[in-house]
């Protein structure tokens, strides 16, 4: 499969869960806690309720600690909230990502700008590590992606998504991206 091909197929793949996860945000934003970017509330793949919160400060330290990477906003909260979704769905294929690939990733991307790699806390590390979650997702076989898709879509079904104001008018989830792929350096943005 072709990585063009792989890329698409999983962005066709996870879209349909995003959306989801976006009309529910939207639906409930009014209800968001003071400070946070948003709140996450669904049934994991196990029957265990979770709960995932994102504050703004923790948003705004991932973007700090990743400035030279020129990722935006919307991209950091968009993979901050995917990753526990996407991880528990590709563990159903065996797919998990290291520590050491967070690492070795962020080496290359900040290599790319010229820069040191900074201490990186979790929130930046979390967008590093969707980003290779989603690379290596973006490589499964169809019917490995199928079975990512269809987890996905039970987690989902079952999300209530409370977004601050602050994100309630873009489309921060609903076209699930590379986020340092369409942000990172060396793409004209």
């Amino acid at each position: 499969m072709s990585p063009r091909f792989a890329r698409t197929a999983t962005t066709r793949l996870l879209r349909p869960a995003a959306v989801a996860l976006v009309v529910l945000g939207l639906a409930g934003g009014c209800q968001a806690h003071p400070g946070q970017a948003a709140v996450l509330t669904y049934w994991d793949l196990e029957g265990r309720r979770g709960t995932l919160s994102i504050s703004e400060a923790d948003v705004s330290q991932a973007l700090a600690d990743l400035a030279p990477l020129r990722l935006d906003r919307g991209s950091a909260v968009s993979s901050m909230f995917q990753l526990p979704l996407v991880t528990q769905a590709a563990q159903g294929v065996d797919v998990q990502v290291q520590e050491q690939e967070v690492d070795a990733l962020a080496e290359e991307m900040f290599s790319k700008v010229g820069r040191p790699v900074p201490e990186l806390s979790q929130g930046a590390r979390d967008v590093l590590r969707f980003q290779v979650l989603y690379s290596k997702v973006s490589q499964l076989e169809p019917e490995a992606a199928q079975q990512v898709e269809a987890a996905m879509e039970v987690m989902v079904r079952t999300a209530d998504l409370q977004a601050s104001p602050r994100y309630q008018d873009k489309n921060w989830l609903a076209t699930p991206v590379n986020p340092l792929e369409e942000h990172g350096p060396g793409n004209g943005r």
